[in-house]
């Protein structure tokens, strides 16, 4: 919280788009770029943004293929610990699998209460 995390918010955005004009954006948590400036390089969210602020292009390489993500100022707060976007995605994967757990766990307990 100390760093400026926001509950609710998003922390990335998957991107769609035709990415004619990426190689003119340097991807990484240092650099910032509004969304009509990603827009322009053919990067799109893949879905509903209210992105009225800053977004990071985060680039991640997987074996088979790259990655481009659009990281949210939450994804800035989670590097503040340790600079390196993989382990931020780590953190947020983490994060995400730990509440789809506790979710399910919570919503069995609700159906065995109710039932």
């Amino acid at each position: 919280a100390q760093h400026g995390w926001q509950n609710g918010q998003p922390v990335v955005s998957a991107t769609r788009g035709s990415r004619t004009g990426i190689d003119s954006l340097e991807p990484g948590i240092d650099n910032q770029y509004s969304l009509s400036a990603l827009n322009q390089a053919g990067v799109e969210p893949a879905g509903y943004c209210r992105c009225d602020y800053p977004l990071r292009l985060l680039l991640l390489r997987h074996q088979s293929n790259d990655e481009y993500l659009l990281g949210h100022p939450n994804f800035y707060v989670i590097t503040r610990y340790n600079h390196s976007s993989y382990y931020a995605m780590a953190v947020h994967e983490l994060a995400q699998a730990i509440k789809s757990g506790y979710q399910k766990l919570t919503g069995k307990e609700q159906t065995a209460v109710s039932g």
